[in-house]
């Protein structure tokens, strides 16, 4: 399928060779079915983040990894896994794992008993940084609502997990409405 959006070293946006349901026919389908698949994540992990102690050991490679499969493993063959090819935007592929490792790093350093960083600005630290490592293969470039789920959802485990009870960073549960 050719697709006149298509960046140089980026993926195509309808990308349909590792979809599990073949039922998804159109692009409105798949992107209805991965928001749903988020909203299910969404409650699994940020309530799970909303019960841990402060400082607890979430953002692993492993945890990552369960996020992502969570999120599309019922949709996508790609889930859970990180890319092996380089994509624009995005690390070096062979470079995630420790861009993870380095993210987490900082994490922990941002979330010290003694930080003076508020609770948003680690969730967008976060997020930005989550964007421009660009862990794994979407599909999707440009980057479709789907897309913005998985960063939004690591967002709102951070908040979860440094402000247990608190809200996810716009103040409301996101819908599965495309937007």
């Amino acid at each position: 399928m050719h697709d006149e959006t298509h960046t140089t070293g980026g993926t195509m946006r309808d990308d349909e060779s590792e979809l599990i349901l073949d039922s998804l026919i159109t692009r409105e389908m798949r992107n209805a079915a991965d928001l749903e698949a988020i909203a299910g994540a969404y409650d699994k992990h940020v309530f799970r983040a909303r019960r841990k102690a402060r400082g607890s050991d979430w953002l692993t490679e492993k945890y990552t990894l369960q996020v992502h499969d969570d999120m599309f493993g019922e949709i996508w063959h790609w889930a859970g896994k990180f890319r092996q090819v380089n994509l624009n935007p995005g690390f070096a592929w062979t470079v995630i794992p420790e861009q993870i490792r380095l993210l987490r790093d900082d994490f922990l350093y941002w979330d010290m008993p003694d930080s003076t960083r508020q609770i948003l600005e680690i969730a967008a630290r976060l997020q930005n940084r989550l964007t421009r490592i660009h862990s794994f293969k979407n599909g999707k470039w440009p980057p479709c609502p789907a897309d913005d789920g998985y960063f939004y959802l690591f967002a709102s485990i951070s908040v979860a997990s440094l402000a247990p009870g608190a809200s996810n960073p716009a103040g409301q549960r996101r819908s599965c409405e495309i937007y």
